[in-house]
């Protein structure tokens, strides 16, 4: 199997003393493993970094074995941009931890990889305030528990099928429920903030920020972090508790 594509730097780990196993999401064929020399060379050294944007070749004799990565080369450095800002490095690696863990390999997802990327970008541009990018952050999580299969349905009221004035969410049912339907219940209810019913994240309140943020997070640990000891699930959860501190101090 051959095949030239593009890619962001997902993981990599050593494998013995002069390769690595680089793990990459790429645009058109989905997550990818494959061995890299001479891992520890200067060029090498400045491609091979979380979130970067890379152009490559893959070998593999066999169909499903693992096969190389070759003619690597930085088309993006998106790390460099973001690496000194902890709230935003922070959102990066929980995306990518979710990625690595929980996204089976070979498979496609071209929406989401374009929405990914997008939002590695955006993390670079001092221009987008912290709160768009919490608010982006958010979307994104959904947006990947819905390419896994455990979308959240915002498009109406469970109970009573109306669109307007959705305001809470059921944890059951991960449906949208409005304000008359479920305000005598909101104590068993998720808060569903405004923003995440927009395209546009402008103007968001951090309290709406923390309120999407419990949100993503109830349905990760339902239908993804199920064991308590899942490490991904610790670290997805430090990163998470690092920027609702963010958020809460400011």
């Amino acid at each position: 199997m051959k095949y030239s594509d593009s890619g962001i730097v997902i993981s990599i780990k050593k494998y013995g003393e002069k390769s690595a196993i680089l793990k990459v999401f790429s645009e058109n064929y989905g997550v990818y493993r494959g061995f890299i020399k001479y891992v520890s060379s200067k060029k090498n050294n400045a491609i091979l970094q979380m979130g970067n944007l890379i152009t490559f070749d893959y070998a593999s004799r066999l169909e499903d074995g693992l096969g190389n990565f070759l003619n690597l080369d930085l088309a993006e450095n998106n790390c460099s941009r973001f690496m000194l800002d902890k709230l935003r490095i922070n959102c990066a690696k929980s995306i990518i931890s979710i990625i690595d863990d929980y996204f089976l390999e070979r498979e496609s997802f071209e929406f989401l990889y374009k929405k990914f990327l997008e939002f590695l970008q955006n993390l670079g541009d001092a221009r987008i305030l912290n709160q768009q990018i919490i608010g982006n952050y958010i979307k994104l999580e959904l947006m990947i528990l819905e390419s896994l299969g455990y979308g959240i349905d915002f498009s109406c009221c469970v109970v009573t099928n109306s669109r307007v004035n959705l305001a809470f969410v059921s944890p059951k049912s991960a449906h949208a429920v409005s304000m008359e339907a479920g305000e005598k219940y909101s104590h068993k209810l998720l808060k569903l903030p405004n923003f995440l019913l927009e395209e546009k994240n402008e103007n968001i309140e951090n309290t709406q920020l923390i309120d999407g943020l419990k949100l993503s997070g109830f349905f990760l640990k339902k239908f993804l972090f199920i064991d308590d000891f899942d490490k991904n699930k610790q670290q997805n959860s430090l990163y998470r508790n690092t920027i609702i501190n963010d958020l809460q101090a400011t």
